[in-house]
């Protein structure tokens, strides 16, 4: 298993830890900056890793049609390298600031739709 595998699957687990601590009260996040730049911060997370794993794929496919396998091993090289700088920034910057987020409106608690995404999460 490679490093940047081994720092995503890392990176999973806290995130999740911390998103399961805050739904059962262990900790409670509170908005560090305004609402505003909380905001931005989760819909920019949300852009990064969208982007990510949307164009990724997409030149990966041109290079693997392209035959070429110096063209093909540098493509899977920079998808390493992008999902490492990209897709878990922009999956840190989602949650951490999705979870200052939902304080304003209750905390984590009173928004049922997270219970279900991380049953879904520990359920795949």
């Amino acid at each position: 298993m490679s490093t940047s595998s081994k720092i995503s699957i890392l990176n999973g687990l806290i995130l999740l830890l911390i998103t399961l601590a805050d739904f059962t009260g262990i900790v409670h996040f509170e908005l560090l900056l305004s609402y505003q730049w909380h905001k931005l911060l989760h819909i920019l997370g949300v852009i990064i890793f969208m982007g990510n794993m949307i164009v990724g794929p997409v030149w990966f496919s041109y290079a693997f049609y392209s035959k070429d396998a110096h063209v093909l091993k540098f493509a899977a090289k920079l998808l390493q390298q992008t999902d490492l700088y990209l897709t878990i920034p922009g999956v840190a910057l989602t949650v951490l600031n999705g979870l200052c987020l939902s304080s304003v409106y209750g905390g984590s608690q009173s928004q049922p739709w997270l219970l279900h995404s991380i049953y879904l999460i520990l359920t795949m």
